[in-house]
């Protein structure tokens, strides 16, 4: 009987996982709180809220992609004024990508949205 509860619970929970990261979900969610930006965008968006600034190289680890991607992405966020990119006071050889004020609006408004599901 146990097991078969965890692969009810494993199955609601993948199915949960599958909705809340598929990108038309995602922008839309965001969206109801004026949020407009594609999904790679939110993703980024979303770990620097959570965790501060980041170095392109853990963003890459962290969304499994590219850097020139990284690099993409950032340049939009930059365009909309809502990360900026800085010296890291570790390693001046190194920057960091950090929200502006206008970027931890915008996250707050994802953390809003994501608590009214």
């Amino acid at each position: 009987m146990a097991s078969q509860q965890n692969a009810v619970l494993i199955e609601l929970l993948n199915r949960l996982l599958a909705q809340w990261t598929a990108p038309g979900f995602t922008t839309a969610v965001a969206a109801r709180e004026g949020v407009v930006l594609d999904s790679a965008a939110l993703t980024l968006l979303s770990i620097l809220n959570n965790s501060g600034a980041q170095r392109p190289s853990v963003l890459s680890e962290r969304m499994v992609t590219g850097a020139s991607n990284i690099s993409k992405i950032t340049a939009r966020l930059e365009e909309a004024g809502l990360v900026q990119r800085m010296p890291d006071p570790k390693d001046s050889r190194a920057s960091l990508i950090d929200l502006t004020d206008a970027g931890v609006r915008a996250g707050q408004a994802l953390r809003r949205s994501g608590n009214t599901l």
